[in-house]
C-alpha cells in the first residue's frame, strides 16, 4: 500500500496518452469508444481501470477491452513495464482467443454437454459437473445459446467460460462480429500467472485452454 500513491501518478502517466478516459468515481477511470446504437454515432463505455486497496495491499485491474486499447496505441508494453517497477504480484490474468466456427451455438452446446458430462479439464485434474454452470439465452436466430463457466471461480487457480461471441456482441448493440466463439481462461497467482503471461499469454492459454477446450499447438501435446 505505501506504493499506491507512486503506482497511481505512474499508471495515469501512461493512461493519459490514450486521451478517452475519465475518473467516474475515486479509482475508477472509465473508458470510452464511438460506437453505433439505434443508428447515432454515441460514446459507448469501452472498459475500465480500478485502483483501490484491499487491506494493506494496493490494488490494480483493467478490463479487456482497455488492454486492448493499450495495445492498439503502442503503450501496453509502458503499461506492464510501470507495474513491473513496483512490488507486484499478478492475482489473476485473463487470456482469451476468438475461434470462427461455422454453428457456434452448436459448439456452446457441445461445450455444455462435455463440461455436464465431467469431461474437460483445465489441469491434470477433470472438472466436476457441480463446478459448471451456464447462462444461455435465445439468439436473433432464435437458438439457444450463451455462456459455459468451467471451474470454481472463487476459490480454484485456474477457471475458464466459453461463450458466443456473436451472441454477446449483438446483445450489447455492437455490429455482428461474425460466426466467433470465444475461450477465456482465468488465471491467478496459485498457477503463476505473472507480467511475462500478460504480455504473450500464447503459452499460458494453450497449457490450459489446450488440455481439452482447443486444439493446442504440437509443443502442448
Amino acid at each position: 500500500l505505501e506504493s499506491s500513491d507512486g503506482l497511481r501518478e505512474a499508471v495515469l502517466s501512461v493512461l493519459e496518452a490514450t486521451g478517452q478516459f475519465q475518473e467516474t468515481l475515486p479509482g475508477l477511470f472509465q473508458f470510452y469508444e464511438l460506437g453505433v446504437r439505434k443508428g447515432l454515432l454515441t460514446p459507448v463505455p469501452l472498459g475500465t481501470v480500478k485502483m483501490g486497496h484491499r487491506g494493506r495491499v494496493a490494488t490494480l485491474s483493467a478490463s479487456g477491452s482497455i488492454l486492448r486499447l493499450l495495445r492498439e496505441k503502442g503503450l501496453y508494453s509502458d503499461y506492464l513495464s510501470t507495474i513491473g517497477a513496483f512490488p507486484h504480484r499478478v492475482t489473476m490474468l485473463h487470456a482469451t482467443a476468438d475461434f470462427l466456427v461455422p454453428d457456434v451455438p452448436a459448439a456452446v452446446q457441445a461445450v455444455k454437454a462435455a463440461a455436464y458430462a465431467g469431461e474437460l479439464m483445465l489441469t491434470r485434474k477433470r472438472i466436476q459437473p457441480n463446478q459448471c454452470q451456464h447462462v444461455f439465452g435465445v439468439d436473433v436466430d432464435g437458438r439457444e445459446t450463451g455462456t459455459i463457466y468451467l471451474g470454481q471461480r472463487a476459490n480454484a487457480d485456474v477457471w475458464a467460460k466459453v461463450y458466443d461471441k456473436r451472441h454477446e456482441r449483438l446483445c450489447r448493440g455492437y455490429a455482428d462480429p461474425g460466426s466467433l466463439c470465444r475461450v477465456e481462461v482465468a488465471v491467478m497467482s496459485g498457477a503463476g500467472a505473472t507480467l511475462r503471461d500478460a504480455q504473450d499469454p500464447y503459452d499460458v492459454f494453450f497449457n490450459f485452454a489446450g488440455r481439452s477446450l482447443v486444439e493446442a499447438p504440437v509443443e502442448f501435446a
